[in-house]
Order: C-alpha cells, then structure tokens, then sequence
C-alpha cells in the first residue's frame, strides 16, 4: 500500500515515469475542477498547479541523474530549433512562440518525451501507476457532472473535459478485463455516462473502441484457439447486426439525447455524428491555403494567422502548412509508418495495450481537434511511437521484464 501511494520510489524509473504520466493526464480535471470552486479567471489555481507538476518533474529528472548526455543534448537541440524558427519566421506569427502553452512544451512536455519516456522498461509498470488516479479523476468528474452542475455552467469546456477524463475510463476497462476487478466495469459505464452527459463524440468513440480492442487483446493473449474463434464470431454477429438494427438503436439514444440534452446523442438523431460543418470549412480553407502557395512552407502557427482561426484541427494538415507539402507529407506518412510499425514489432501484451492507450487518449484528438504545437503530449506520443518501433528495443525491454522477479 504504501508503494502505491510514493511519488518518488527509490531506485524506480518506472514509478516515476508512470506518476508523471498519470498527473500530466489528471491535470486538465483538476485545473476544471479547482477553477468550477474558485473562479475560471483565478490564475493563481493555474500557477499552483502547473508550478508543482514542473518541481516534481525536475525533482525527479535530478533524483535519477538524467540531466545529462543525449537525452539532454536533443532536448538543447528542439530548444535551438524553435528558438531560430522564432527569429526567422514571420514577424506576425512570432508571439505563438512565447504562449504559456509553449512554454508549458519547452519545458515540460519535451524533457518527458525525450528524457523520461526512453527510461521505459516496465511498461506494465507504468500504466499501473497511471491508473491508480482512474477513481479520483472520475470521482471529481462526477461530482462536477452531477453535483456543481457544470455542464450548465461551463458549455464551453465539455470537449476538454470529455478528453481528459477519457484516458482513465479506457484504464477502467483496461482494471476491470486484464485484473479481473468487476467494481472497474462499473466506473468504465460510469465514465461512458459523463462522457454521453457532457462531453465530444470523438472521446466517446475511443471509450467505446478501446473496450473493443482491449477484450480482443485480451482474448488474443489469454485464450485458447477455440475461446479466440468464438470471441472473433460473436464480434462479426454484433457486427452485423448493428448494421442491420443500428438505425433504429441509434434513432433512440437520439431521442435519449434530446430529452437529457446530451450534444453527442442529439448528433445521432439527426444523422451528422461523424459531421462537422465548421471543420470541413477550416479544412476547405487550409487546402485552399496550400494551393494559394503551391505547397510551400508557411512555418509554425501559420494556420492562426492564414487562416484566422485557432487552429486548423488536423495534424496532417498542420503539418502539410508548417512544413509545406513535401516535408508536411512525408512527416505525415511516416507517423502513420510508426503508428503500425510499432504495434506489429512490439510482441508484448503491454506493450501493446500501451499503444493502443496512448494512441486513444492522445493522437486521436490531433485528428479531429487539437494542435499538436501546443499541447505537449503529442510530443510525447511521438516519443512513445520511435521507442516501440524498434525491434531491439521491444526485445530489451521484454527481457527486462521477464528477469524482474514476481
């Protein structure tokens, strides 16, 4: 018990590899959470917050002495690379670079994804600790659903509350099918149902698609041959009948929708879950922009200005505008390179499921909403993607695990 409960274990990268992890994920609620009690213009909650997870990160990084040598020398060298694309870019673009989100990534989010996320050996490890927060995060969640009235109170943030809370949901269903824990069944439906009460359409599609890939892993890993062949065949026959009956289910969770004013369900009722008229203008406009430039190179945090919006909601695009078409594309191709590289060479059970949490609590946001410059954890799944696509890797850390004693 009291292991679980240290944020500094001796002697265990993992531990602290996997705190850190789980308080970055945690943040965005609790930040919600303090400034739904305190006020949302309360900046100091912010500072407090954010103040303590950048002490405990360096704390650890000097902890374990790992301020030196590559790790530390690619780190000087993004530091560099955004420090010349500043002073070269266009005059205009140039105050992105200074944002506090910026900031946050130079140096937060980038020594976790090129110093930390590398020292992982146990990757069972680290998403045990990353879950142990599952209950707080949900229980506050709840609480903010259903007891502080949030979602009347704060329309505009149920697309950052929904994906924050979505990675300890899938850690639900993660507890509940590889630990054989029931009570994780019941706040996986729970997070499931604040996500259907107060959140986006793309975290409730990851809930849903996690439990889907994680009981397949599950059964691929644990069940005999005649067990897989049954799980495969009662997966088709939902399949199609969904297909056949899915109008009419779909057709009732919409009226549900209405009637408890749920903006994902209210979607399936009128047919435009999978549609979103404001992206597909801020995507005509973004290809538009390209064509204007013959492909050309428009730099970091072009879209802001170019574009004048926030941001253009799509990496691929964001990438095609920064780097332009050949490097934008190129770079696109190989992410998606990496995404199936590293899930076909990583053998490991846990290894897998970790890709396949990290790819749904992280990169899917980066498809459909989200800037991948501001919002360090893309860097650090990015991280994650050229650790496991090696095969190399993959073998030191299973041996490693299987050395560890039980």
């Amino acid at each position: 018990m009291k292991d679980k409960v240290q944020l500094l274990s001796k002697g265990d990268m993992e531990v602290f590899v996997g705190n850190v992890l789980a308080l970055s994920f945690a943040k965005t609620v609790l930040l919600q959470f303090l400034h739904a009690l305190y006020g949302a213009e309360n900046s100091t909650i912010s500072a407090v917050v954010f103040g303590f997870l950048f002490v405990y990160l360096y704390i650890g990084l000097v902890k374990y002495n790992l301020l030196k040598g590559r790790g530390l020398a690619v780190w000087f060298a993004c530091l560099v690379f955004f420090l010349v694309n500043y002073v070269f870019t266009n005059p205009n673009l140039q105050q992105y670079y200074s944002s506090i989100d910026m900031v946050l990534t130079y140096i937060y989010y980038l020594p976790i994804a090129i110093i930390l996320i590398p020292q992982i050996r146990d990757v069972k490890k680290v998403i045990s600790r990353i879950s142990l927060l599952r209950y707080p995060v949900l229980l506050i969640a709840s609480y903010m659903v259903f007891a502080m009235s949030f979602a009347s109170a704060e329309q505009e943030t149920y697309m950052s509350f929904s994906y924050a809370i979505m990675p300890f949901v899938i850690l639900c269903f993660y507890e509940a099918r590889f630990n054989n824990k029931f009570i994780d069944y019941i706040t996986y439906i729970l997070g499931v149902v604040l996500i259907v009460f107060y959140g986006a359409r793309t975290p409730l599609t990851s809930c849903l698609l996690a439990a889907v890939l994680i009981y397949v892993l599950y059964v691929y890993y644990h069940k005999k041959k005649s067990g897989k062949i049954f799980t495969y065949f009662l997966l088709g026959v939902l399949a199609v009948v969904f297909i056949y009956a899915g109008s009419s289910l779909i057709g009732r969770l919409g009226g549900i929708g209405e009637s408890i004013g749920s903006y994902s369900l209210e979607k399936l009722n009128d047919d435009s879950f999978m549609e979103s008229s404001t992206r597909v203008f801020i995507y005509d406009s973004a290809i538009k922009l390209m064509e204007n430039n013959n492909g050309m190179p428009l730099g970091f945090f072009a879209d802001r200005y170019y574009l004048d919006v926030i941001y253009v909601h799509n990496i691929f695009l964001e990438l095609l505008i920064n780097f332009g078409v050949i490097v934008g594309g190129f770079l696109s191709l190989w992410i998606v390179y990496l995404i199936v590289r590293s899930f076909i060479v990583s053998k490991d059970e846990y290894i897998r499921l970790f890709l396949i949490f990290c790819f749904l609590s992280i990169f899917v946001r980066f498809i459909l909403s989200g800037s991948y410059l501001i919002e360090g954890m893309s860097f650090v799944y990015f991280s994650v993607l050229l650790k496991y696509s090696h095969k190399h890797v993959v073998r030191s850390n299973i041996a490693h695990i299987q050395k560890r004693p039980p």
